[in-house]
């Protein structure tokens, strides 16, 4: 699988191509049903790909600071993976759960990957612990 993984990253010709190319694949291995590529900018994170989530949840996420209590800040000031298993009870996240409720998620994983960090949410629908242009 990691082999057809790397195939299909190295056809592509462009930065963009292959930010896609990695959360079509990742959503794809975790069965997830939306999810989001962000990139570093200073202290910030800033949305580079995305899959199913909606507008106003791409709004509030648009550039998210390391220093907040969201599940990709902290991976991003971690620089390790952080898994929320349930929005509505992690003190940390509770500014965000507004969000999470309008896009539908009731759990979230993120990966810092020492150059981008992935957000895989999980739907309020399985309550357990793809890509836009």
């Amino acid at each position: 699988m990691l082999a057809q993984m790397t195939i299909r990253l190295l056809q592509k010709r462009t930065f963009e191509d292959a930010i896609h190319v990695i959360l079509d694949d990742v959503i794809a291995l975790h069965g997830a049903e939306f999810g989001n590529v962000q990139l570093p900018l200073g202290d910030e994170l800033v949305i580079a790909a995305q899959y199913g989530l909606p507008k106003p949840f791409l709004k509030s996420f648009k550039r998210v600071r390391k220093d907040g209590g969201s599940a990709c800040g902290r991976a991003f000031r971690l620089g390790a993976p952080v898994i929320v298993a349930d929005v509505e009870k992690d003190v940390a996240f509770s500014a965000f759960v507004k969000d999470a409720r309008r896009a539908g998620f009731r759990s979230v994983q993120d990966a810092w990957l020492g150059w981008c960090r992935l957000t895989l949410p999980t739907p309020m629908s399985r309550r357990r612990s793809r890509c836009t242009r």
